[in-house]
């Protein structure tokens, strides 16, 4: 009964995640699939039980496994998921290990890939000057500029409506996938070249970006579909090759480049980490570079 009811709870958190945390479908099935492994491993069946010494031999096993090694970053992403899963029961006054004793193995720090300032303007100013309808030129040219200055996901860009972009106060509203908004400012580059391609628009399709070739598939209502968040990697592909910057400039190379500039400019932690849309602080500390 006791371990049904553990089971029960655990339901109940990946519920909360999606509904309360704007977290994915995604990330809460691998909660719960990080979590039913801490449960077949500690054979655990109540809040109560779960210790240190519980947590010590998940964490002994997460290094050894079934089969190969984990890797480190794996690792704690399941420790990550035992110390959120915690403070979920606290928050539901049950008696269990605090969520700070669960510690994260020590990860090895990567650099992150950038590109310079010369390789950025570079590739922003091709999409005009590369042949092409000049719809295509300037809504391509905008979505580099979100890329470049804002940081912001393919997916993101793609979800992005006509009246997420809040021209009065020179912002840019961006949905998450349940719903919630974050605000981030718009570069006055930014806003130019959106405006400029909405001016181009004929169309009253709600979405800020549209594909435009004439084999598009049109919606019922006879509006042009939106762009994928694969159509923006094929994209910026096009462009990074046209630059001479190789395969290895992708949209995420832009966001890297944003954030560490945030940093650089004098920005704290948790103003990049809004900025960006991180979850946990974690994720924008990859971006802190060691002193020498």
């Amino acid at each position: 009964m006791a371990a049904t009811k553990l089971s029960a709870l655990i339901d109940e958190f990946t519920d909360h995640l999606v509904s309360a945390q704007s977290r994915t479908p995604q990330t809460a099935a691998n909660y719960r699939h990080y979590l039913d492994r801490f449960l077949r491993v500690t054979k655990i069946q109540s809040p109560e039980q779960i210790t240190a010494d519980a947590v010590a031999q998940f964490r002994n096993w997460l290094q050894r496994g079934d089969g190969p090694r984990l890797k480190t970053p794996t690792a704690n992403y399941h420790l990550t998921a035992l110390r959120t899963f915690l403070k979920f029961l606290h928050q539901k006054n049950f008696s269990t290990l605090q969520p700070n004793d669960v510690t994260l193995q020590p990860t090895t720090p990567h650099a992150v890939s950038t590109l310079e300032t010369p390789g950025l303007n570079r590739l922003l100013g091709l999409p005009l000057k590369l042949e092409g309808h000049a719809v295509l030129q300037h809504r391509d040219r905008a979505i580099l500029e979100l890329l470049g200055s804002g940081g912001l996901r393919v997916g993101e860009i793609a979800r992005l409506q006509r009246d997420h972009v809040i021209a009065s106060r020179g912002e840019l509203a961006i949905p998450a996938p349940h719903g919630k908004l974050r605000t981030i400012p718009l570069t006055q580059q930014c806003r130019y070249w959106i405006a400029q391609y909405l001016k181009l628009r004929h169309d009253r399709a709600p979405q800020l970006f549209v594909r435009h070739d004439p084999a598009a598939n049109r919606t019922d209502a006879g509006h042009p579909t939106a762009l994928t968040p694969r159509s923006i990697q094929r994209l910026m592909k096009k462009y990074a090759h046209a630059a001479g910057l190789g395969s290895s400039v992708k949209p995420r190379t832009l966001r890297h480049t944003v954030a560490t500039n945030l940093l650089a400019a004098g920005n704290d932690l948790e103003t990049v980490r809004k900025r960006l849309g991180h979850a946990t602080i974690a994720s924008t500390k990859i971006y802190v570079r060691p002193k020498r």
